[in-house]
This record gives C-alpha cells, sequence and structure tokens, in this order.
C-alpha cells in the first residue's frame, strides 16, 4: 500500500491450495483459489473518505462430486465503492 497526501492506494493477492483426500468412498480433490484486488481511498474532509475495490477471483476444485458442474470452476470480476465516516 501507499498513501500521499489525501490519496491512497493498495494492490493485494491472495493464493490458497487445499489438498485432497480420500475417505472411504468419499472423494475430496485438490482446491485452488485466486483473488487480486487493487483498492484506493481519498479523504474529502476531515471524518470523509471516498473508498473504492476492484478485483477478480477464480476458484478451481477436482472434487469428484463438483466434477461436470459449473461448481467446479467459478471466476468472477466485482467492484465496490463506499464512504467512510468517522466521527
Amino acid at each position: 500500500s501507499y498513501e500521499s497526501g489525501p490519496w491512497g492506494v493498495s494492490l493485494g493477492y491472495y493464493h490458497g491450495e487445499k489438498d485432497g483426500t480420500t475417505t472411504g468412498t468419499s472423494v475430496s480433490g485438490d482446491t485452488e483459489a485466486d483473488t487480486i484486488m487493487l483498492s484506493a481511498k481519498y479523504a474529502l474532509g476531515p471524518g470523509i473518505t471516498a473508498k473504492g475495490t476492484i478485483g477478480h477471483t477464480k476458484y478451481q476444485s477436482d472434487d469428484t462430486l463438483l466434477s461436470g458442474t459449473d461448481a467446479a470452476q467459478v471466476e468472477g470480476t466485482y467492484v465496490v465503492v463506499g464512504m467512510a465516516l468517522s466521527f
């Protein structure tokens, strides 16, 4: 993250993995998730800050219960905007 005057920006990345397991006849496959996001903020005045984030996330799974379904691989892009007020 970086801040200068009323401006602030940050870049974040997350990667997670889960190894699969076999228990009896139940098989849980490998799973991966990746998320990247860029956030910015601007102080409009004392106690008033505008904030925004844009991000993209991707989820993949080899789980046999999800094979051949839309849940086995999911991607999404999101935008969040808002105001922070502090008194």
